[in-house]
């Protein structure tokens, strides 16, 4: 079973240092949660995150919610797993159902991320945090990188490099480049312009699709 790996994705909850900000703090009184327990999100911590390390590449849930409908409506039979930009690995069972609604994946992952793990009435697991996991730890096969520095393909080509691949790593952030050096994997780029995490992800899926 071919592996869909997104890595870097802007999930995280509200780090320390902006904990109390005043944006922040209003978000946690009008949700009635702890500062602490808030996904950060640029569209409401936007006045909060000036001086954040790496803020262009943070605070931006809505694409990993994207880049997961996309996987999870496919119906390939896929293992999809997402890394964050703080090392966390998340963990999905193949029959996982995400929520459609934005607010209640919100709601959903920041759950995860404070109690680690989701189960269903029967305590099955269906999402599991994993504690700061290396990228590199993950890597393990034979890699395919999507990367807009990448070896121009195009979509007629895609099909048949895929099948080669064991792991396929998507990056889940908005802006900027992988923190992570991943030159000694085979990168590839789709076409001539820089793409969106969604419209990459939609492309890969449709190759594998084909193949």
């Amino acid at each position: 079973m071919k592996e869909l790996l997104f890595v870097e994705s802007s999930l995280e909850l509200v780090p320390r240092e902006l904990q109390k900000t005043d944006v922040v703090r209003k978000n946690a009184l009008k949700r009635n949660k702890p500062p602490s327990e808030l996904l950060l999100d640029y569209s409401v911590h936007w006045q909060a995150m000036g001086e954040l390390k790496n803020k262009e590449k943070r605070g931006r849930p809505d694409i990993a919610h994207d880049v997961l409908k996309l996987a999870f409506d496919s119906g390939l039979e896929l293992k999809v797993r997402m890394h964050t930009i703080n090392n966390l690995v998340i963990d999905f069972a193949s029959d996982w159902r995400i929520p459609r609604n934005y607010n209640q994946f919100v709601g959903l992952m920041e759950k995860l991320l404070v109690e680690k793990k989701i189960t269903d009435p029967k305590g099955r697991v269906l999402l599991q945090c994993s504690e700061k996991t290396k990228l590199g730890e993950l890597l393990k096969g034979k890699i395919l990188v999507l990367d807009a520095k990448g070896k121009k393909t195009t979509l007629k080509e895609l099909p048949g490099i895929l099948e080669k691949y064991d792991v396929i790593v998507i990056g889940a952030f908005p802006h900027g480049d992988f923190l992570n050096d991943l030159s000694s994997f085979e990168n590839i780029a789709l076409g001539e312009k820089e793409l969106t995490a969604p419209a990459v992800t939609y492309r890969v899926l449709a190759g594998l699709e084909y193949d």
